[in-house]
């Protein structure tokens, strides 16, 4: 099972489990955590 683009970057912004928001990355952007997820999945 696959989660939408929409439900993982909210995920990562907001934080999941052990994961902290931003991914503790107080400098970033909503759209830096974007474009990070979106060079993560390039090609899948």
């Amino acid at each position: 099972m696959t989660k939408g683009f929409d439900t993982v970057w909210q995920n990562a912004i907001n934080g999941i489990g052990a994961m902290p928001p931003m991914g503790t990355c107080g400098d970033c952007s909503n759209d830096d955590i974007k474009a990070a997820i979106e060079h993560m999945i390039e090609g899948i």
